[in-house]
């Protein structure tokens, strides 16, 4: 892989886009064309905390009673495993009442242990990429006039490849990757994103002792850390700590 942080360090690190940004906006053209025939390009999305980031197409295609669209995945200069690669949604409508399904396609991943925000048996869409997406398509149904009713099927190219890459099989996650991302964006702030020990697997490791974690919840949290991952014991802002996984 091509070490983007020492091409960036001659200019401020430039911010890039979680999968579940990705996926959202993949699952707003997908289900727009599902309604009107026609796929938006570039899709724009509306992020937790008000920014409005437009996304390119990669590829779209339709069939009855679906639409899909891909989004190639910039991590900006964070050295993140899985930049650039494609993150396809497919979307089918659902009768009138069934909600918003997600389903797990080729190269996401279950989740099978608990302690995680997912529940073993789901597929590994976490919360936040899973309220982005709903926002998405309540949005696309008011303004055209749809029910709302779809399912979401996800898949990353090559996922199993990456995800061997990632904290994922220590976590319990079946095989693939997951679809991340608690603000929509990637800050560029990591050694070696991705490489274990991850916010996720200090938390599924804690349990009751203290928590350290470096993602964006983190810095809500009394304890947290540099999302310098690479280090066995991160170092943390101020209050001491009772464990560090």
């Amino acid at each position: 892989m091509i070490d983007r942080t020492k091409k960036a360090a001659s200019r401020p690190l430039r911010c890039g886009w979680t999968t579940g940004a990705c996926a959202t906006a993949g699952a707003k053209a997908a289900y727009h064309a599902l309604l009107c025939g026609d796929f938006p390009d570039p899709a724009e999305i509306l992020l937790l905390r008000g920014e409005k980031p437009s996304f390119a197409l990669a590829r779209h295609e339709r069939g009855a009673g679906w639409c899909y669209a891909t989004i190639v995945k910039d991590a900006g200069d964070d050295p993140d495993v899985t930049h650039g690669v494609l993150v396809g949604v497919r979307v089918h409508e659902l009768s009138p009442g069934a909600g918003v399904c997600f389903v797990a396609g080729e190269g996401v991943g279950t989740v099978t242990l608990p302690g995680l925000p997912i529940e073993p048996g789901e597929p590994a869409i976490n919360p936040v990429p899973r309220k982005m997406m709903k926002a998405a398509i309540a949005e696309v149904a008011d303004l055209l006039g749809g029910s709302g009713d779809v399912e979401i099927e996800i898949s990353i190219a090559d996922g199993a490849r990456f995800a061997q890459k990632t904290a994922n099989p220590r976590l319990g996650i079946l095989g693939d990757l997951s679809v991340l991302g608690t603000t929509g964006i990637v800050r560029p702030s990591s050694v070696r994103s991705g490489s274990p020990p991850s916010s996720a697997a200090l938390m599924s490791r804690a349990q009751a002792d203290s928590i350290i974690s470096p993602d964006a919840r983190g810095r809500r949290r009394k304890l947290r850390c540099a999302r310098f991952t690479g280090f066995r014991k991160p170092r943390c802002s101020t209050w001491a700590i009772s464990r560090a996984a």
